[in-house]
């Protein structure tokens, strides 16, 4: 019985735990691949890398930080964020 929670950003982080045995809990970064677009380098979920992470354990419960815009967020930079947050929900469900 595995149980993971995840903090959806591009810089986040995944953190699984054993319930019966929490001193064996295991963090692994969100993975991340780099891209350049529009010549800027930008970072995107690999969505097989996570896929991989949640599929080598046998989770029971997944739980996703509910998380929002920040203010002074650009629009492109929400986008993003939403994309990523959406993409984690869908990988969940595989």
């Amino acid at each position: 019985m595995i149980v993971v929670g995840i903090d959806p950003g591009l810089s986040g982080a995944l953190f699984f735990l054993d319930p019966r045995d929490p001193a064996t809990g295991e963090a692994a970064d969100l993975p991340v691949y780099l891209l350049t677009r529009g010549g800027k380098k930008k970072r995107e979920l690999d969505v097989a890398g996570l896929i991989r992470l949640l599929a080598a354990r046998p989770l029971t419960h997944a739980f996703v930080e509910q998380v929002g815009a920040m203010p002074g967020q650009g629009v492109a930079s929400r986008f993003a964020f939403g994309k990523t947050y959406g993409t984690i929900l869908g990988a969940g469900r595989i």
